[in-house]
């Protein structure tokens, strides 16, 4: 009996030397495969995040490319402009020797000037808005986003060695495999079917947690790199907006040029007062819809400036005739 019983605790410490080996081969091929899964992850990850802060700079650039571009256009528009109000100057302006009054001369080139003024002030500010903008996007691009390059040490902390499970605890070298797991999830549906009841009371009792709204808050606005141009954006914005101000306003005195040119071809020169009063009517009405579309004026200066815009040009025809 006692053979026997020597015989079976050899065999039982021998099963279970065995079963914790296997055990313990079995912990170990995991670690290894779940390395080489968060190593994978790890790359993972950091190739989304690369390709994020890809997406930030074309952002950016973007939003760069918005005020460039519209400035370059306007470079381009007022400098054919200017070149059209030069050629009114020296090619069409009136004479005095045609039988046109001094003060209609004077106006025409009061006129003339105020339009060329205003388009070189526009180009100037369409300019300084062009380089300020590009300038500050180039800061963006090189300080602030920037692609997320891990290191060394980042890298290093992606792989697992075999040091690092011989280090680890005993219990975690020698887990039994499902059990552990399985309790957690019993005592998870446990937890869970709690809550269900509980929640179920709740409602019955006409009790509601929140207001049921979702929350809209953050979105691209809240993003680091949209705060800071919108930050930066300042430093230009003024000038881009008074660009375009000053393109209007160059574009309503050239209008006035025009009329005062007509007055003086078809009044002074010719005496036919009917046809000019028509093409003033049309230059003024284009210089009406500038300021309308362009100037966002109160409504009683609206009218003021309205009133003097739409009466000065065409009365003069009226009292010519």
């Amino acid at each position: 009996r006692v053979v026997t019983m020597a015989v079976a605790a050899a065999a039982a410490v021998g099963s279970a030397g065995a079963a914790a080996v296997g055990v313990g081969f079995y912990n170990r091929e995991n670690y290894f495969f779940d390395t080489e899964t968060g190593m994978l992850r790890n790359f993972q990850a950091i190739g989304m995040s690369i390709k994020q802060q890809e997406l930030y700079r074309e952002d950016v650039k973007d939003l760069v490319a918005l005020t460039v571009q519209k400035m370059d256009k306007y470079l381009i528009v007022n400098t054919m402009m200017l070149g059209f109000c030069m050629t009114l100057y020296i090619e069409g302006r009136p004479e005095p020797d045609d039988n046109n009054p001094d003060w209609l001369i004077h106006l025409f080139a009061l006129c003339n000037v105020g339009s060329f003024m205003y388009y070189l002030l526009s180009i100037w500010l369409a300019m300084h808005a062009s380089v300020t903008a590009h300038s500050f996007g180039v800061r963006m691009l090189t300080q602030y986003v920037r692609l997320p390059i891990p290191d060394e040490n980042t890298l290093d902390k992606c792989i697992g060695l075999a040091e690092h499970f011989e280090g680890a605890k005993m219990e975690d070298m020698f887990r039994i495999p499902v059990i552990k797991q399985q309790g957690a999830r019993l005592r998870k549906a446990m937890e869970r079917t709690s809550r269900t009841s509980s929640d179920d009371a709740r409602s019955d009792a006409g009790w509601s947690d929140g207001d049921g709204r979702d929350d809209l808050s953050g979105g691209v606005a809240s993003l680091e790199h949209i705060k800071l141009y919108r930050s930066l954006q300042t430093h230009w914005l003024g000038y881009d907006a008074y660009a375009r101000v000053c393109m209007a306003l160059g574009t309503n005195q050239l209008f006035h040029t025009l009329s005062y040119m007509t007055l003086c071809s078809l009044v002074a020169e010719n005496n036919v007062p009917w046809p000019a009063f028509c093409c003033v009517i049309i230059y003024t009405t284009g210089a009406w819809s500038i300021l309308k579309i362009d100037l966002r004026l109160t409504g009683r200066w609206f009218w003021v400036v309205s009133f003097f815009l739409l009466v000065a040009p065409p009365g003069l025809v009226i009292g010519s005739l």
